[in-house]
């Protein structure tokens, strides 16, 4: 008797228990929805920073929330992983703030180094990893034409690994020394060579030792401008000893 009325005591315990339990559950659903559409915890503007190339459109568009939603319900990660498959970003951040419902996001794009076809006489902007940052242009902007590796895919593709040699030795020029060069071309046994603005010829050799080719380079050029002469051809193959053909 004792035991079975221990049994019926501990059942309505645990019944209440689960009473409480959903109707806790029931009340915090419904506080989060009440909450999620309250007018003070709806988005009120959304910030977004560091924009050059990439426009405003495209942000929203992959960012997708915007003015009136709930700021409860923006998932900043997944908000940050959508941006990033835009081409031209190469790093974005995105924060939330309950006071004042700000979403705010803040973004640093890819630096465009270089310059790769796409078709005949369309080219394309490339970044500093080597991913394709634009349709094929006919009128780009000046910046080092690629030549000898294959043609570039769409916007967010990457070039090809051919390019990676081309692409590696742009990343160690000073911009001040990217702005020199009219192009850069992969020769026969994968040697470098490129062509500056003023029509100098540049030898780079192998891909060994790009860095040291790099600083060479910069010292012959800053020796020509002191001289206030022009060189035709500069052979940097062999860094520590560069070569210079004087122009005619």
């Amino acid at each position: 008797m004792g035991v079975n009325l221990l049994r019926g005591r501990l059942s309505g315990l645990a019944r209440k228990v689960i009473t409480l339990l959903t109707a806790c559950v029931v009340i915090g659903v419904g506080a989060f929805i009440l909450l999620g559409v309250s007018p003070l915890l709806q988005i009120d503007r959304v910030e977004v920073h560091g924009l050059h190339r990439v426009t405003l459109m495209e942000v929203e568009k992959f960012l997708g929330v915007e003015q009136g939603d709930s700021i409860l319900s923006t998932d900043a990660a997944h908000a940050r992983e959508r941006i990033e498959m835009i081409p031209g970003v190469k790093e974005a951040h995105v924060s939330r703030s309950l006071v004042g419902g700000v979403v705010t996001v803040n973004i640093t794009e890819h630096r465009p180094i270089a310059l790769a076809m796409t078709q005949q006489s369309y080219w394309a902007l490339v970044a500093e990893d080597g991913t394709v940052l634009s349709p094929g242009m006919k009128l780009p902007p000046e910046l080092p034409r690629l030549s000898g590796i294959r043609a570039a895919g769409v916007p967010g593709s990457s070039l090809e690994s051919d390019s990676s040699s081309l692409i590696s030795l742009l990343v160690l020029m000073s911009p001040e020394m990217i702005e020199e060069f009219l192009a850069l071309r992969l020769e026969d046994k994968g040697e470098i060579a490129g062509t500056l603005k003023n029509s100098t010829e540049v030898l780079f050799g192998d891909n060994r030792r790009l860095g040291a080719k790099v600083v060479s380079l910069a010292a012959t050029l800053g020796h020509l401008e002191k001289l206030e002469t022009k060189a035709q051809l500069i052979d940097v193959a062999v860094p520590s000893v560069p070569k210079v053909k004087w122009a005619q």
